[in-house]
């Protein structure tokens, strides 16, 4: 059953974007220099790709939407939103080549809502068009305050300065609404955020906590950032071998454009030489335009092409090729 809470209010706009799978590892070099010598039988180029691998998290967030979620318990608002931010930030550096991408959202605090359950995050995932969730939801300590200092600033309101600070435990749930395991993640991690405040003399506790909260944006944005490290990208140096011919010229077409990374213009090069009664040709072809939608993350897609490969004649590279897919396709699947 779904636990029923407060609307989700939307504190940023996310855009609509295509994820990156990959980087150079090489500057992109002119194919034409490699496709020089003519030939009758296929001929074979290689080139070196960086390509994505899931983070130390395991959880893999390359071509998949973002949601993040923060609990507002009222008067930590600003550094929940620091918090926030910072991480948003870091997975948007990099999965999304720095563009604003990932929706951050706030939920108001319920003590009977159990935001972190299975069924809840089905329900943000939904309302946030979020393929994955991540959920904040610290915990805090007594918030502690160190000797009154007299400050360098001659405003009566500002003569002293305290130091603040805030122990708390971070509560980041992630849920992955693709994954076929469907299971929520909970990660933690304890740290204390000190802020400076600016004082009269004589204030209670509770005015010093009031002027310190809504100080500590910059102090959440830095503990976002540090929790969103695990979620990061690791990346594995990969081979690729493709075919070519020394005609027609779509073959030095699509070539060059994979040299160039412009994967949907060398499939669409390839593409055009699919039409053949040439068996070899067609099948290298089709091995090309499957590597084509590998590197654009369409793995579906990329097994079907390698499949009509095989069947029109199965190239060498083949087994390779489908290991790589498959086993893409099993780490999206956890």
């Amino acid at each position: 059953m779904t636990t029923t809470f407060g609307p989700l209010s939307k504190t940023r706009h996310n855009s609509n974007l295509l994820f990156s799978i990959m980087k150079r590892s090489l500057a992109a070099a002119s194919v034409l220099a490699l496709l020089g010598l003519g030939a009758c039988s296929p001929q074979t180029f290689t080139m070196n790709v960086e390509t994505r691998s899931p983070s130390s998290s395991g959880i893999d967030l390359a071509g998949k939407s973002v949601s993040v979620v923060y609990v507002n318990q009222g008067q930590d608002d600003e550094f929940l939103r620091g918090l926030s931010e910072g991480f948003a930030k870091v997975i948007e550096d990099d999965y999304f080549d720095g563009k604003q991408a990932v929706g951050i959202y706030k939920v108001d605090y319920d003590p009977g809502a159990d935001y972190a359950s299975r069924d809840s995050l089905r329900h943000i995932s939904a309302d946030t068009d979020g393929d994955v969730v991540f959920l904040i939801s610290p915990k805090y300590d007594e918030m502690s305050f160190s000797e009154v200092y007299p400050s360098a600033l001659s405003s009566p309101d500002s003569a002293y300065i305290v130091y603040a600070r805030q122990p708390y435990t971070l509560n980041l749930v992630a849920y992955d609404a693709t994954a076929s395991a469907d299971s929520v993640r909970l990660f933690q991690g304890k740290s204390t955020a000190r802020q400076p405040v600016f004082a009269k003399k004589v204030e209670t506790v509770e005015d010093l906590a009031a002027k310190a909260w809504p100080q500590m944006s910059e102090q959440g944005s830095a503990a976002g950032k540090k929790a969103a490290q695990k979620f990061t990208s690791t990346w594995k140096n990969e081979q690729f071998t493709m075919f070519y011919y020394d005609s027609p010229e779509a073959w030095t077409t699509g070539g060059q454009a994979a040299y160039e990374f412009k994967w949907a213009k060398a499939i669409k090069a390839w593409l055009t030489l699919v039409d053949t009664n040439d068996l070899q040709k067609r099948s290298c072809a089709e091995y090309n335009i499957a590597v084509g939608c590998y590197m654009l993350g369409d793995y579906d897609l990329a097994t079907k092409w390698l499949n009509q490969s095989d069947a029109d004649a199965k190239t060498v590279l083949s087994d390779g090729l489908r290991k790589r897919i498959l086993s893409r396709q099993k780490a999206l699947s956890k």
